[in-house]
C-alpha cells in the first residue's frame, strides 16, 4: 500500500493530491497535500526510529499549543509506514522567512518560558524532564524527571552524547575533558535558582518562520528545563538578530553568568551535531570544553579572592593551613577533608592539600591522577628519585606513579618535609610533594657542589658512576677549569658546533656564551631537575611547542624554523611545520 492510500484510509478522505510544495532537511522529507478536509503537511522518515521521533515531536507541538503563548502547526496524527518508518501529519501553514516579526518572536518565546514559573498554576510542573521521549535530530533524549537541573543536564544531556562518541570512535581527549568539566558544572549556577520552563528544545533559525499575523515555530524537541537553554542554539548557525534578544530580555532579564551558561548549553548542540554529522564538530566541541574549564577555574580563583577581601574588610584574617607533604599554604576550602570524620578527628589529622591527598591515597585512583597537571606528577616522581625522562605523555607519568605505589619505593625524599616527618614519629614517611620552587627551595634541593665538581672534572671516586655533563652543572662552575674534551662534550650535547676552533680559548668562549644563555633562562624562572624543565613566567610564544616545558633554543636546518628545545629537536626527523627533512639541529643564543 502506498503512502497516499495509507493516509486516505487513516484520514478518511477520498482526495489526496500533492500540491508540489515540498520541504524538509537532512533528516526528514515533507510534502503538502490537498484533501477533502483541507491542506495538510506530511513529514516522513524511513528509519526504524521514526515512530519514536514523530511521537515526541507531536507531544512537543501539543504542549506548546496548549500553552497558548506562541503559534505552532497543529499536529493531527502519526502513522507507521510499512516496512519501516513513519509519517507525521499536521495542518498546512503557509510560511515565509522571519523578517518583520523578530521582536514578536522574542516576546512570545519569553511568554512560553514564563508560563510555568507560576507555582500556583494547576498544571505547574516542578521537575525537569518531559512525560515522553523526544528527539533532537534523530537521537532520543532522556527526559526522565529530575529535581536537580545541574544533574539533569550533566547526566541526561551531555553524558549520553559523550558515551555515544566514545562508543563510535576512540576519543580519549573529549572523555578526559568531560571528566574535568563535570565536577565544575555547579560553578555556572552559582547564586541563581533554576526553575523548569517549557522549552522548544531546538530553536535555531531554521526552525522558525512567520505568517501574516506573527511568528511561528516548528520541529520542537520539548522538555522542561532552564530557559537559557533555548537561547544557546538561537545564537548558533547564523542565529537571530539583536531585536529578538532585546525583546526577549525585556521580559526575561539576564542573570549573572548568563554568557558563560550559553557556552555551556552550546556544548550540547556541538556534541549532538558531532554524533549526527561527523567529526567536523569535534574542534568546536573540544574548544568549548576547554573554554568552560578555564571559566570555571577562574571563577573559583575570583571567589577565593572575594573571600579574602571580605575578611580584610571585616578586619579578620583568612585562615591558611600548611600541607605537611608539599609545605604549601592553602585555604581551608582547598585542603582535603574526609567527610566521614568528625571535626575533632579532622583536627587530629595532618593537614593535606587535595593534590597531595590524591598522590598519596591508598589505593590510588587512576581517574583522579589524570586530573592532575603534568608538573605535579613530575614533581612527585622526582621527589621519590624516580626518573621521568622516558615519559612522553601524561598517562606514562600516571602509570609510573601507580607502579611506584605498588612496588613500594622506599627512597627518602630530600625536602624539608622529610625532616618534619622525622620529628613526628606518628606520621608515616610517605614521599612528599615538593612545594613551589623558590630560590631557597632550589638551594635546598641542590647537591653538595664539591662532589659535583669532582664528577665534572673526571675525579670520580672508587665505585662512583660517570655523570653526563649538562648546562645545569655549569651554572655554578668555572668554565676555565674544564678540559678540552669536556668543553667539546658540553658543546656537542647542546648542539653547538665547534668546527674551526683551534685553541682552548675559543672553546671556552663558546661554552661561556652557552652558560650565559642558560643563566638568563634560569633567571626568568626556568630550573632543571633530572632533565625535566619546569617553567615559571616564560612567555607562551617562547615555549617549546613539542614538550611545552622548555624554552625554544634551537633552529632546525635546512628549513630554519624555531619551534622546539634542543632535547625535542634531537628526536625529530622532519619539521612539524613544513615537513622538510631535518639535516641537523643547531643551538641558538638570544640577544
Amino acid at each position: 500500500m502506498s503512502i497516499k492510500d495509507l493516509l486516505k484510509s487513516v484520514l478518511q478522505t477520498r482526495t489526496m493530491k500533492p500540491t508540489g510544495e515540498c520541504g524538509g532537511g537532512c533528516i526528514n522529507e515533507g510534502e503538502a497535500y490537498e484533501t477533502d478536509v483541507g491542506k495538510i503537511f506530511v513529514k516522513r522518515n524511513g528509519k526504524n526510529e521514526a515512530r519514536q521521533m514523530f511521537d515526541g515531536e507531536m507531544a512537543s507541538l501539543e504542549a506548546i499549543l496548549a500553552s497558548k503563548t506562541i503559534r505552532v502547526p497543529k499536529p493531527l496524527t502519526v502513522v507507521d509506514t510499512p516496512p519501516s518508518g513513519a509519517v507525521l501529519v499536521m495542518e498546512y501553514t503557509k510560511m515565509d522567512a522571519l523578517t518583520v516579526h523578530a521582536a514578536k518572536l522574542g516576546e512570545d518565546m519569553a511568554r512560553l518560558h514564563l508560563q510555568n514559573l507560576d507555582e500556583n498554576r494547576d498544571d505547574y510542573v516542578s521537575k525537569f524532564g518531559f512525560h515522553t521521549t523526544t528527539c533532537c535530530g534523530y537521537l532520543p533524549l532522556n527526559n526522565t524527571w529530575n529535581n536537580d537541573w545541574t544533574e539533569f543536564y550533566a547526566k541526561q544531556r551531555i553524558q549520553p552524547q559523550i558515551d555515544r562518541i566514545k562508543s563510535e570512535c576512540d576519543e580519549k581527549q573529549i572523555v578526559d575533558l568531560w571528566l574535568r568539566l563535570e565536577p565544575l558544572l555547579p560553578v555556572f549556577f552559582h547564586n541563581i535558582t533554576v526553575k523548569p520552563s517549557l522549552l522548544h528544545g531546538d530553536l535555531w533559525s531554521g526552525n522558525v518562520a512567520e505568517v501574516k499575523d506573527g511568528p511561528i515555530v516548528f520541529d520542537p524537541a520539548s522538555f522542561y528545563g532552564h530557559s537559557e537553554f533555548d537561547l544557546a542554539i538561537a545564537k548558533m548557525f547564523g542565529g537571530f538578530n539583536r531585536i529578538f534578544f532585546d525583546e526577549y530580555h525585556r521580559y526575561m532579564p539576564k542573570l549573572p553568568g548568563y554568557e558563560d551558561r550559553l557556552e555551556l548549553y552550546k556544548l550540547f548542540h556541538y556534541l549532538n551535531h558531532w554524533n549526527h554529522f561527523g567529526a567536523s564538530y569535534r574542534s568546536p566541541s573540544v574548544t568549548t570544553m576547554k573554554k568552560l574549564i578555564k571559566i570555571a577555574e577562574e571563577h573559583d580563583v575570583r571567589e577565593l579572592w572575594e573571600q579574602v577581601l571580605v575578611f580584610k574588610e571585616k578586619g579578620n584574617r583568612l585562615c591558611f593551613k600548611k600541607c605537611h607533604e608539599c609545605l604549601k599554604e592553602f585555604c581551608s576550602s582547598c585542603m582535603w577533608r574526609e567527610a566521614i570524620l568528625t571535626p575533632r578527628q579532622q583536627q587530629q589529622l595532618q593537614p593535606t592539600c587535595r593534590t597531595c591527598h590524591t598522590l598519596t591515597a591508598m589505593p590510588l585512583d587512576r581517574s583522579e591522577l589524570m586530573h592532575l597537571r603534568v608538573r605535579e606528577l613530575q614533581h612527585f616522581l622526582l621527589n621519590r628519585n624516580i626518573p621521568v625522562h622516558t615519559c612522553t605523555e601524561k598517562r606514562d607519568l600516571v602509570d609510573l606513579v601507580l607502579r611506584s605505589a605498588s612496588r613500594g619505593f622506599s627512597q627518602e625524599p630530600t625536602t624539608a618535609s622529610s625532616a618534619n616527618s622525622t620529628n613526628n614519629p606518628n606520621v608515616t614517611q610517605e614521599s612528599s610533594y615538593p612545594a613551589e620552587t623558590t630560590a631557597s627551595n632550589v638551594e635546598a634541593m641542590e647537591v653538595d657542589p664539591t662532589p659535583e665538581l669532582d664528577v665534572i672534572l673526571g675525579i670520580v671516586g672508587e665505585g662512583e658512576c660517570d655523570k653526563k655533563l649538562c648546562m645545569q652543572d655549569l651554572l655554578s662552575l668555572d668554565v676555565e677549569e674544564l678540559s678540552i674534551r669536556q668543553l667539546k662534550e658540553i658543546l656537542s650535547r647542546s648542539f653547538v658546533t665547534y668546527r674551526g676552533c683551534c685553541e682552548k680559548g675559543e672553546l671556552v668562549e663558546k661554552v661561556k656564551r652557552l652558560q650565559e644563555d642558560a643563566k638568563k633562562n634560569h633567571a626568568k624562572g626556568v630550573y632543571q631537575m633530572q632533565n625535566v624543565i619546569v617553567m615559571q613566567g616564560i612567555p607562551e610564544d617562547n615555549v617549546c611547542k613539542i614538550c611545552m616545558d622548555a624554552p625554544i633554543d634551537c633552529v632546525l636546518l635546512e628549513c630554519g624554523h624555531m619551534l622546539s628545545c634542543t632535547k625535542c629537536g634531537q628526536v625529530l626527523s622532519e619539521c612539524p611545520i613544513c615537513r622538510q627533512f631535518i639535516v641537523r639541529v643547531v643551538h641558538t643564543f638570544r640577544a
